[in-house]
């Protein structure tokens, strides 16, 4: 999903200037991005396998915050991402996808 809307890659910061490894206080990391896809793009139908085309321009604010500590050289732990669609016609004035995970990432 991220990569139609134009985010290919996410790029977290954190207020922190050190790696936490303790569990009970780990790092969080955090990105906003809002996008607009424009009339006319294609979009991934969640009820179904066709692509959806958007017949109107469609605004999307995306959050993602991830919390790690350190560990063995990874930074492990757990995100949350939400897309906050905005003035979808016939579904109200936002209509949101949650998602939450595990993530590892291996430092170099």
């Amino acid at each position: 999903m991220n990569e139609r809307l134009g985010v290919r890659t996410l790029e977290l910061h954190a207020s922190d200037s050190v790696l936490s490894i303790r569990t009970d206080s780990p790092t969080e990391f955090r990105q906003q991005v809002t996008v607009t896809l424009p009339a006319g793009s294609s979009f991934p139908n969640l009820l179904g396998h066709d692509e959806l085309v958007l017949q109107r321009a469609l605004t999307c604010h995306s959050t993602t915050i991830a919390s790690g500590v350190l560990q063995d050289r990874k930074l492990v732990g757990r995100f949350r991402q939400r897309y906050d669609y905005r003035d979808l016609p016939n579904v109200g004035e936002h209509f949101v996808i949650d998602a939450s995970g595990r993530f590892e990432a291996v430092l170099a």
